[in-house]
């Protein structure tokens, strides 16, 4: 049996939950499954293509601005540092000899386990006003973390298929024309058609617990109201 319902949380209680945040969950064999939090929108208002993504990028202006920041530092300092630069070389050259298994272990690593143990240790310590100790990570959660790692391991094989694509292209040069070309394929082409909608389903399946026929049904679903959206 499958229907919906909307309810509120207040406690940082679970792996989704997040505070003053309605959710939408999903009941199947009377088992509640949560998905990500929205923000509450009500009858009266039309939707809109563009309240999301205002959404999204008041969420990811701080945390863009500080990784943007440090990659700036580092630039800055492969450039103007020998000895960073001498360290960052030696970095190249076995990311080059490796080829793209060191693009899959690096960002498995720093873009899925390390989120991964952060993420479960916040759960974990949130309960430690109801609990004596913290909690044992569920086995959904042991799942998430095996899906993180395969996952971002397949997105850094993807990416070194890119840059090398775009090597091919374009040259390696760095003048500025080739690097802006390459970032407009990047960010317009790659990012826009392929790299944001994976992620958006994949992340979606995750939350919906690993299921392909739920997930593939708030996918269709979501298509649709997306036809609906007025952009302006």
């Amino acid at each position: 049996m499958l229907q919906t319902e909307q309810h509120y949380t207040t406690d940082d209680e679970d792996y989704f939950s997040s505070r003053s945040r309605r959710h939408s969950s999903v009941i199947i064999n009377d088992v509640e499954i949560p998905s990500p939090p929205m923000e509450e929108i009500t009858s009266e208002e039309e939707p809109s293509v563009w309240k999301p993504i205002i959404h999204a990028l008041k969420k990811n202006l701080i945390p863009g601005f500080v990784v943007s920041f440090i990659a700036f530092l580092i630039v800055l300092a492969y450039y103007n540092i020998s000895s960073f630069h001498s360290s960052v070389d030696t970095f190249a050259y076995y990311k080059k000899k490796w080829g793209y298994f060191a693009s899959a272990l690096s960002t498995s690593f720093f873009a899925g386990f390390l989120p991964w143990v952060f993420m479960t240790f916040k759960a974990q310590f949130a309960t430690r006003s109801t609990l004596p100790f913290p909690r044992t990570p569920s086995n959904y959660e042991f799942k998430v973390g095996i899906f993180l790692v395969l996952y971002f391991a397949f997105t850094g094989i993807q990416a070194e298929l890119l840059y090398r694509l775009q090597a091919w292209l374009f040259t390696d040069s760095v003048e500025v024309k080739v690097v802006l070309i390459k970032m407009f394929v990047d960010q317009f082409v790659w990012t826009a058609f392929w790299a944001a909608p994976r992620n958006a389903i994949m992340f979606l399946w995750k939350d919906l617990h690993f299921d392909f026929t739920l997930t593939w049904r708030v996918v269709v679903g979501d298509f649709r109201n997306f036809l609906k959206f007025k952009i302006f």
